[in-house]
């Protein structure tokens, strides 16, 4: 079936393209996909996408508000080989997987800075709004060299606003989910900017989300935990580089989330609940001064948390307190040389900081986690010949966790012998530190009781090796933008990170070990295609892949060993396709999908692995704008949407207090029916 499924989505992918790109166009608005954008991730300074020796893929404003969506989460699964997965049954955490690693193998990054702690991306997808963000940066591969450990899959790099002119604009979605539970999402923005750049300019976005609590199979526990979510940010820049450019961001979230039954009571009232109380300040600011070729850039961010949880069965004690801290102060110098050798060198260095403390005492879980790292990377851009261009970096990271330092390397190299095409070949490494992960702070509901995830004190560093490489093409002419890429992946990882059954502790808590495995492969293909056509602009990527242990990992005491990796799909991909009918309607198609996968469920009597079925997750949003932005009352739009239109929801949950709450798959929610007001000028 996943075969099937695969030819039937290239086939949907190819004959689009083709269809878009072999017509007679007529449509002079056409342009080069991405071309002449400019990324940062890529190298960690400007540079126009399609000069970097690295593929970057950009979900910019325009896709955000097409889509409509209200948290990170929602909006990253339509990134290029990037799957974002629910994790819990009753508190709903996530993750996003990139090229088929999980979630900690992938850097979030804010404004570039690797400032979000373990904690935080626990529940972060979902609590970080899309309104308060100008555009995503995702980088497939390693990339180590440039943000340190964890960012062996790659990194997602959350960039809020760098430049605005004054307007204003507010957004508001209700939805009803599954015909019972109410969601209301709102957001309001207001921009306060000048021509002059020497003259501050201020940036200030409010969110409000909430959500009831959804019971998908009427036994009185929800699976979708109910929201309340506010958030505030404020921007701020001033200056040039040549100069001094300055740059500072403050966002401060505010997330009451219950999830469970009896949600009207007190969390330890209730026969199973889990409860989350977080506070979130995130924090970045930078200085940048250009004296002659020479591009200074100092910097700093802070992310701090607190959090008061509880997660118990039967009216346990099982409250908790968290405290968070993790930041990050740094400088480069970018600089750039004439020779036609010789393009740029980066030099940097960089201290990193965490402190996590978590603990809950009824059930002997307690993290005292200290982190301290100190970097100095290098980086030299060299085009030799106007078709070839190499990158080279080099990082030297002294982590607290370990008795030496890590030294890592980076390859790039750019091909381009004609401006339609280029090939691109990339070599990272990257590593793991032995310490606590997000998933190892989340307690779940498991055979009858909870499950707790202890940190092996003998773990060691794993490490990592990865490849890329990749072709590809675009045509583009007045009329016409068309761009299609195939993306060859693999990673090698060595003494790698796993969970393994430890059985019951003393106090009847099933238990999973984190500990060293044996190595593991990941390796995958992925194909995207891009074209814009008289109004037609459709983006498509599917990706084909296979993970595995060399030696069986022991995920359950009552089964057989499993090699293969769990909760990861050797099928995968997404599409979207929106037609400007007229000048004021819209339509957006949305689809996302996920082949089948191997799910363990830890049951009270058995444990067993789960073959879960292909899912499809469709969706479709109409627009009318009413008025323009240059009329008196500025732009107003009007629209409706219908997600997961075929209701491709999980039927299988686990049921009752006892349930195992990490048995949950598929799509993030049932068929969805929104309405939505859009006003700007």
């Amino acid at each position: 079936m996943n075969g099937i499924a695969l030819i039937l989505w290239i086939l949907v992918i190819v004959s689009s393209g083709i269809m878009l790109c072999a017509s007679t166009v007529h449509d002079s608005t056409a342009r080069m996909y991405h071309s002449k954008e400019l990324v940062v991730t890529a190298t960690r300074s400007p540079i126009e996408r399609s000069a970097t020796p690295t593929l970057v893929t950009t979900l910019s404003s325009t896709l955000l508000r097409q889509l409509g969506e209200p948290s990170l989460g929602t909006v990253l699964c339509y990134a290029p080989a990037a799957r974002v997965e629910v994790n819990c049954q009753t508190c709903n955490y996530s993750q996003v997987r990139l090229n088929g690693l999980a979630g900690s193998y992938t850097q979030l990054l804010i404004n570039g800075r690797p400032i979000i702690s373990p904690l935080v991306a626990l529940y972060g997808l979902d609590q970080f709004p899309t309104a308060m963000l100008d555009r995503i940066e995702v980088l497939r591969g390693s990339a180590s060299v440039l943000y340190g450990s964890s960012a062996i899959a790659g990194v997602v790099n959350l960039i809020t606003r760098e430049q605005w002119h004054s307007s204003a604009s507010v957004n508001s979605t209700l939805s009803l989910i599954g015909g019972t539970a109410l969601e209301n999402m709102s957001s309001a923005t207001l921009l306060l900017g000048d021509d002059d750049e020497r003259i501050p300019s201020l940036a200030v976005i409010a969110h409000r989300r909430t959500r009831d609590g959804y019971d998908a199979n009427s036994d009185g526990f929800t699976e979708l935990a109910q929201l309340r979510t506010t958030g505030i940010g404020v921007e701020t820049r001033m200056g040039t580089d040549t100069v001094g450019a300055f740059h500072a961001s403050i966002v401060l979230l505010g997330e009451e989330r219950r999830g469970g039954n009896r949600l009207d009571l007190p969390p330890d009232r209730a026969d199973q609940a889990e409860y989350r109380n977080h506070d979130i300040t995130f924090f970045t600011t930078d200085y940048a001064y250009r004296l002659g070729k020479h591009r200074l850039d100092g910097y700093a961010a802070l992310t701090t948390t607190t959090r008061i949880h509880y997660t118990g069965v039967d009216h346990a004690d099982g409250w908790g307190r968290t405290q968070s801290t993790s930041g990050i102060v740094g400088i480069q110098d970018a600089i750039a040389f004439d020779s036609q050798f010789l393009e740029q060198i980066q030099i940097g260095a960089e201290y990193q900081f965490e402190r996590t403390t978590d603990a809950i005492e009824s059930y002997g879980y307690a993290i005292d986690q200290r982190i301290r790292q100190k970097s100095l990377f290098a980086q030299a851009i060299v085009g030799w010949v106007p078709e070839w261009t190499a990158l080279v970096g080099l990082r030297t990271t002294w982590h607290s966790a370990l008795d030496r330092p890590v030294v890592l390397t980076r390859l790039g190299m750019l091909w381009k012998p004609s401006s339609w095409w280029d090939v691109r070949f990339n070599y990272g490494e990257g590593f793991r530190a032995p310490q606590a992960f997000e998933t190892d702070m989340h307690i779940a509901f498991a055979s009858g009781g909870v499950s707790l995830i202890r940190i092996d004190p003998a773990l060691q560093q794993e490490s990592a090796r990865s490849i890329t490489l990749s072709i590809s093409g675009r045509i583009s002419n007045d009329d016409l933008a068309c761009e299609a890429s195939v993306d060859g992946f693999a990673t090698w990882l060595r003494g790698t990170f796993v969970l393994a059954d430890a059985g019951m502790d003393t106090n009847g808590n099933r238990t999973l070990l984190r500990t060293n495995g044996s190595n593991a492969q990941v390796t995958g293909i992925t194909a995207e295609v891009y074209a814009l056509w008289q109004g037609f602009e459709m983006t498509a990527s599917a990706t084909i892949q296979q993970s595995w242990f060399d030696e069986p990992v022991r995920w359950s005491l009552r089964m057989a060993p499993e090699s293969r990796f769990l909760r990861t799909p050797n099928v995968y991909g997404s599409v979207t396709l929106r037609a400007q009918l007229s000048d004021r309607w819209e339509a957006l198609a949305t689809g996302i999908m996920t082949g089948s996968m191997l799910v363990p469920h830890l049951g009270v009597v058995a444990d067993e692995l789960v073959h879960t079925p292909l899912m499809f997750d469709c969706s479709l949003t109409i627009r009318w704008q009413l008025t323009e932005r240059s009329s008196g009352i500025g732009a107003l739009s009007l629209g409706a949407k219908v997600s997961n239109l075929f209701d491709a929801y999980q039927r299988d949950f686990d049921r009752g207090r006892y349930r195992d709450s990490n048995y949950v798959w598929g799509p993030p929610q049932p068929r969805t029916v929104a309405v939505e007001v859009q006003w700007s000028r």
